[in-house]
């Protein structure tokens, strides 16, 4: 079973890693000067958005650890080590809850698209049915009185027919219920039922 990754995702997992060993990198050299904490985020996000949720929060746990051990590097000092713990448990839900949201905010992004594309399907399709029904309307149409046909280009089609090829309608068959009362009273005419 070969697997193989997408180019697209392939490219943006590296640059994912690239930004977070940049990140980490600029945070390590400030020596705890400067708070690089937030540019964690940039990798997060580029991972939620572009690879998916699963890889997203692996990247934020990564980033977390990564915080912490420049934390820990830089000489950061707490009155207590639970400090740290806290602080990157912090970290760690900011993290992941950017991963979630960046996530979700992308799932969004794609429904929106999609209906929008059938959107426009639909708009398509109204158009092209709203010029064949002012086509249809500019003509006058030749019924047969006899068989209630009606004819079109030179040939003779049932209601039905034309319905469905022209107006694509559905058609239906129902027995109107005058027919029916019409039916009943042939029925005790000629069977001469009568109470």
């Amino acid at each position: 079973m070969s697997w193989t990754i997408r180019p697209n995702v392939f490219w943006h997992a590296v640059l994912g890693a690239v930004v977070l060993f940049f990140v980490g990198w600029m945070d390590y050299v400030s020596v705890g000067q400067l708070d690089f904490s937030v540019l964690y985020y940039l990798p997060i996000a580029l991972w939620a958005w572009h690879i998916g949720l699963g890889p997203a929060i692996f990247m934020a746990c990564v980033s977390t650890c990564g915080f912490t051990i420049n934390d820990y590097l830089n000489g950061n000092t707490y009155p207590h080590e639970i400090f740290r713990v806290c602080s990157a448990g912090i970290h760690g839900a900011a993290y992941m809850a950017v991963a979630i949201c960046v996530h979700l905010l992308h799932k969004r992004f794609l429904r929106e698209r999609e209906l929008n594309f059938r959107l426009a399907k639909t708009v398509g399709e109204l158009d092209k049915s709203m010029t064949e029904v002012r086509k249809l309307r500019g003509q006058a149409l030749t019924i047969c009185p006899v068989t209630r046909r009606i004819k079109m280009g030179g040939e003779w089609i049932g209601i039905e027919s034309f319905l469905r090829e022209n107006l694509e309608m559905p058609v239906q068959e129902e027995v109107s219920g005058e027919v029916v009362s019409g039916m009943a009273e042939k029925m005790i005419e000629y069977y001469g039922w009568r109470e």
